[in-house]
Parts: C-alpha cells; sequence; structure tokens
C-alpha cells in the first residue's frame, strides 16, 4: 500500500510542476520568446503524463483492493506495460521536441506553440503502449529490464536537452536545473529496475518498490521547489535567464593612468 501512495504523491508532484511550468511561461515578458517557449512545452509535457500517470495509479489501487485472484488484477497486468512505456516514449518524444527548438536557425524565429505539438504526445504515448503490449505475460525479470532499457533511451534523450541548452545559450537556467533533477531520477531508475529485474535470484540485492517510488516523489518535489522560486521571480516581474549570462560593470578609471 505503501508503494501505491507513493506512486500516488509522484502524479500530484508532476500535476503540480506542469501547472507551474506552464504559469510561468504565462507570466514571463514576450520578447523571452525561447525561454517561454521550453517552459510551455515541459508544462504540456508534464500535464499529459501527470494525467497518464494518475489513471494508472488509479487503476493499480482498484486492482490491489480487489485482490490478485480478480479480473481487474489480470487486467492490469496485462496493460501496466503499456502505460509504463506510453510515458517513457511521451517524455523522449518531449525532449527530442525541445532539443529541435534549440537548433533553430534563428534565435528571433518564433517558436512553434507548445499545444501544436500534442498530437506528437498522443503518437509517442501509442508507440509505448505498443512496445509495451509486444512484452505479453508480466514477469519481474522482463518488464523490469525492458523498463530500465527504455529509460537510457529517455535518459539519453534527456541528456541531449541539457547539452543543447547549455551550448546554444537558449534554455533557462531554472528549467535546466528542474530537468537535471529529473535526468538524476532516470539514472537511478536505471539502476534500480535493474537490480529489481534480479529479484528472487539467489543473494542479489534489490529495491523494494516503495523505497523507488518514494525516493522519486522527493526528487520531484525539489524539481518543484526550483520551478515555484522561477515563478516567483516571474510574479515579481523579474526577468528569466539564460545558463550563462555576464554581467558587465563599467570599466573603473585606471588610478595610474
Amino acid at each position: 500500500m505503501l508503494t501505491l501512495v507513493a506512486q500516488s504523491a509522484i502524479s500530484v508532484c508532476l500535476l503540480l510542476f506542469g501547472l507551474i511550468a506552464l504559469r510561468i511561461a504565462t507570466g514571463a515578458a514576450a520578447h523571452q520568446a525561447i525561454y517561454r517557449h521550453g517552459w510551455a512545452l515541459t508544462g504540456a509535457a508534464f500535464l499529459v503524463q501527470a494525467v497518464n500517470k494518475s489513471f494508472h495509479d488509479a487503476f493499480a489501487i482498484v486492482a490491489y483492493l480487489r485482490g490478485p485472484t480478480s479480473g481487474t488484477w489480470a487486467h492490469y497486468l496485462e496493460w501496466n506495460a503499456a502505460l509504463n512505456h506510453s510515458r517513457t516514449f511521451l517524455l523522449t518524444a518531449f525532449c527530442l521536441l525541445l532539443a529541435y527548438s534549440f537548433t533553430r536557425a534563428r534565435a528571433e524565429d518564433a517558436p512553434v506553440p507548445a499545444r501544436a505539438w500534442l498530437p506528437v504526445f498522443v503518437l509517442a504515448m501509442v508507440l509505448g503502449a505498443i512496445a509495451g503490449i509486444r512484452e505479453d505475460v508480466f514477469t519481474p525479470l522482463r518488464h523490469y529490464t525492458s523498463v530500465a532499457i527504455w529509460d537510457v533511451m529517455e535518459l539519453l534523450a534527456m541528456l541531449l536537452v541539457l547539452f543543447l541548452g547549455m551550448s546554444s545559450g537558449r534554455m533557462e537556467r531554472g528549467l535546466w536545473a528542474c530537468l537535471g533533477v529529473n535526468a538524476f531520477i532516470l539514472a537511478l531508475s536505471v539502476l534500480w529496475f535493474a537490480a529489481l529485474s534480479r529479484v528472487g535470484v539467489g543473494s542479489e540485492w534489490a529495491p523494494r518498490p516503495y523505497q523507488i517510488q518514494l525516493t522519486k516523489a522527493a526528487l520531484y518535489a525539489v524539481m518543484i521547489v526550483i520551478a515555484f522560486r522561477q515563478l516567483r521571480g516571474v510574479a515579481r516581474g523579474e526577468r528569466l535567464k539564460g545558463l550563462i549570462e555576464v554581467n558587465r560593470r563599467p570599466m573603473m578609471p585606471s588610478l595610474h593612468g
């Protein structure tokens, strides 16, 4: 039950982060189009992820309450992989879209509105669901290994975004910090689920599911704190800042001439 509570807490965190990200995008100065776009696209992706995961959590809770001999439990195991992988493919598509926005030819080009990419998000989730359905019968070795493999894909896409965001100078520093935390979550997820796939094999160590979910919930809370700090700044009229900005101070006249 603790695992289900922690999973639900993650969904709440994703929802809050997505809403804050969208609020930052709408409150930022109009001339900071690329920063606004980054936050808007992030907010849209995380809100879609939150809706998907909330449905998954509700499905899991109902299955748990009805017991492992119920038809609901069987249906949950049948669709568990599809729902898990749909979110992985969703976030991978989000990373690729955000990376694309950082490589546009001219910085002054108006970014494509984030809502225009929603069909891409849906298509990505469908592809992820197909990948999950192909797993067939649920077993810890098969599913958790698959989760770890697909998380590597998402992690590489996230690292690409962080690299391009830094090298192009088109990523807002608060957003970079949030996605950096998310990349750390993914890195831990790869290790944890690789270990979890070996549960029950000899004396090999494997984390408990509730430990994984509680740790992820705490890290998502860190993302919310970072985003909320950015939102407070925007509300005070402060401009969003890039990762690398030089504060140029006037040169002091030399006393030696």
